[in-house]
């Protein structure tokens, strides 16, 4: 009869540890099933932004030049089209010079 009590009491010790193995397995489980589905969130919103504010520009030009040579500021726009070449020094060594108050005229 002893020998019979040893085993249920083995079947039961080797069980808890089992059992809390399972269940931790468990909620690793939905842990990283949570983390994969904001990750593909995240990575879906980050592409969404992206076209929403690629979009929210027209790309539409209402300026036309019909010169090779056009003078254009940071922003894109034509200050002065048809330069010749000859006028390209003068401009470059006008904008060199500008900052300076002897030179600015």
């Amino acid at each position: 009869m002893e020998e019979k009590t040893n085993v249920t009491e083995q079947e039961n010790v080797q069980t808890v540890p089992l059992a809390y193995h399972e269940v931790c397995m468990e909620r690793i489980c939905r842990t990283m099933k949570t983390l994969v589905i904001a990750w593909a969130v995240s990575i879906i919103a980050a592409i969404c932004i992206f076209a929403y504010m690629w979009l929210q520009y027209d790309y539409v030009s209402t300026v036309e030049s019909s010169g090779v040579y056009c003078l254009t500021d940071s922003a894109g726009n034509v200050i002065s089209s048809d330069i010749m070449p000859e006028d390209i020094p003068g401009i470059l060594e006008a904008i060199e010079n500008g900052n300076n108050s002897a030179n600015a005229n």
